[in-house]
């Protein structure tokens, strides 16, 4: 990236970056001051840098990045695809839950990425076990994973939870998740830089529940598509668990909230913030 950016500027060269990092998680003292000095010369050298989110608009910002310099570049799935998907999978529901082995009057919460840590599947597990939502509610873990053993093992200890493992789905047949799905969950510990996954959810009107470590929840699911709990903090995600299942119009009102805020997070709104990096950074060079 610096060699890239050297050549840029040596060959006058207008230069725009794009990252996806955040300052989401503790890192050391150490790290920190390297990371500042490493970073903070090579984000100085370009002309406008692009931003995801407000997280990694922060980000930039901590080294010193000026807000004239930034744009808002929308991170962003296929969403033309995903609300294709659904229309084709409408009406389906009955059929679809039989393929995961889940009676068709079951609500389902989905887990949809792999099973390793930082993405806390056991966590999840556990919670929707204390939660107690009873003979209405399924939870569907997909994915694969070093702790999909572990998982398995833990819900094998709590019977009266109905918990289907479906192993890892392509993206053909994702959507299948999502078209039954009731909310989504996404309990990140660390090292989530957006969580695409939620986007291409709420291309199907679904609900989601999300840590406080994934970067997308302030942009996208805040106040309107969903709830965010504290990472470390199972108890919170129980309640969450219990107050969207219990809550039909809440769910109601983040299916019509996730829709109506995911339509601009498309490829016309990042073209449109590129267009915007580009006269800026045309801008910044004929000034000098």
């Amino acid at each position: 990236h610096v060699a890239c950016a050297l050549a840029a500027k040596l060959g006058g060269k207008r230069l725009i970056i794009r990252t996806i990092s955040n300052n989401l998680g503790a890192r050391p003292a150490w790290v920190r001051l390297l990371r500042q000095l490493l970073y903070r010369p090579l984000y100085m050298l370009a002309n406008v840098l692009l931003y995801i989110g407000q997280d990694n608009r922060d980000y930039f910002r901590n080294f010193g990045v000026p807000d004239r310099k930034l744009v808002h570049a929308p991170h962003i799935v296929d969403n033309d695809f995903f609300v294709g998907e659904a229309a084709r999978m409408a009406g389906r529901e009955t059929e679809l839950k039989a393929a995961f082995g889940i009676d068709p009057d079951r609500k389902i919460i989905l887990y949809s990425a792999k099973f390793m840590p930082k993405k806390q599947p056991l966590m999840l597990v556990k919670a929707f076990a204390e939660a107690g939502l009873g003979d209405d509610w399924t939870l569907l873990m997909v994915g694969e994973g070093e702790q999909r053993a572990a998982a398995e093992a833990l819900a094998g200890k709590h019977p009266d939870a109905q918990i289907v493992f479906a192993g890892w789905l392509d993206q053909s047949r994702i959507a299948e998740g999502y078209a039954v799905a009731d909310m989504l969950v996404l309990p990140s510990a660390f090292q989530e830089t957006w969580g695409l996954i939620i986007n291409e959810a709420m291309n199907f009107g679904c609900p989601v529940i999300v840590s406080d470590r994934v970067s997308c929840g302030r942009d996208l699911v805040a106040d309107k598509a969903g709830l965010i709990f504290p990472y470390d903090d199972r108890a919170a995600l129980v309640a969450a668990l219990r107050q969207l299942a219990g809550d039909e119009p809440l769910r109601a009102r983040f299916r019509a909230g996730a829709k109506e805020r995911i339509s601009g997070w498309n490829v016309s709104g990042y073209m449109a913030g590129l267009r915007r990096a580009l006269r800026l950074a045309d801008q910044a060079d004929s000034s000098r």
